[in-house]
């Protein structure tokens, strides 16, 4: 959509230099979103097998890896919350310090 309003803005000169820069960010972002996305899905991942508790989004089932893609997704764009812990995890000290490395590097 936003390629195709650029190809309209090349008529008018006065905006060549606008339709350049959205182009040249548009085109800078996919790596990085590419990137992102296969992150966000490997600490998903590892969210799962070490453990990790994962409810409170309606409509979709508790501990499903979706329910971390969310969670994951929440914690990269700033929403920032503690990871919850399975009951028998707690525990194993072992398991609860690594699931807070995975979460702060996270």
């Amino acid at each position: 959509m936003i390629l195709k309003i650029n190809y309209f803005m090349r008529i008018e000169p006065a905006y060549g230099q606008l339709n350049m820069l959205i182009t040249t960010c548009v085109v800078d972002i996919i790596p990085f979103t590419i990137y992102m996305f296969i992150w966000i899905l490997g600490m998903s991942i590892i969210y799962k097998i070490l453990g990790i508790s994962s409810t409170g989004y309606q409509g979709i089932p508790d501990n499903s890896i979706i329910n971390f893609f969310l969670q994951v997704w929440e914690n990269s764009i700033g929403n920032i919350g503690n990871p919850e812990f399975v009951t028998n995890i707690v525990e194993s000290q072992t398991m609860v310090v690594l699931v807070y490395i995975t979460w702060f590097i996270n």
